[in-house]
């Protein structure tokens, strides 16, 4: 508890003289989605619902689909909204047999992708103060000419306590219009078990 006011007290430091970034956390793949590897296509992800369940893949809607997917006396249907409406292989549900209740169409699919899915990267606009490195600590390995070092604040702009920062994850320096930087290291100033602020080195 004694170290929240610390926290508080850094970011609204780093907030007055620091600048604004955006960092980018990877999102999670969705639960019901089953990785395993075709030798001819490579890493295959197959879409598993269990009985009876309806769940909406908003993720995927930028695929062409309409979102919601269920699973209905062992086979897979895809939601088909009236403005996607197939005109033959439809089976349409009475409302009585299915879980959400409402009649609607029904498309029987199997549901495989070749990329990764059901990922949403989540962005914290946070405060930084950029540092500065030495010309000693330049290794050519480690650190790199070019690398740029930031003091992160441990709370986002709207105060919300922020993640730790992902190595590999993504920054950007003000909101994601430009080009990130990739996380390269983070070292978290943290008494106890709070921390205060982040050290992020970063690379274009």
């Amino acid at each position: 508890m004694g170290y929240e006011k610390d926290r508080r007290e850094a970011a609204k430091d780093i907030r007055e003289d620091g600048k604004l970034l955006t960092l980018r956390y990877p999102g999670l793949a969705f639960e019901y989605w089953v990785q395993s590897y075709d030798p001819i296509f490579g890493d295959t992800w197959t879409l598993t619902v269990p009985e009876s369940v309806i769940i909406p893949l908003a993720t995927l809607k930028d695929y062409g689909t309409s979102g919601q997917y269920g699973r209905y006396e062992g086979e897979l249907y895809q939601n088909v909204y009236k403005s996607d409406l197939l005109t033959d292989g439809t089976w349409v549900l009475d409302g009585s047999e299915y879980l959400d209740g409402v009649i609607d169409e029904w498309l029987k699919c199997t549901l495989v992708m070749h990329t990764n899915p059901g990922i949403i990267p989540v962005d914290y606009a946070v405060y930084a103060l950029e540092l500065a490195y030495k010309d000693r600590d330049y290794d050519g390995e480690r650190i790199k000419v070019g690398d740029r070092k930031f003091m992160v604040s441990a709370l986002s702009d709207s105060s919300i306590v922020i993640p730790k920062p992902n190595v590999g994850g993504k920054l950007f320096v003000g909101d994601t219009s430009g080009t990130p930087l990739t996380v390269v290291t983070v070292e978290p100033f943290e008494p106890g078990d709070t921390a205060l602020y982040y050290t992020i080195q970063a690379r274009g």
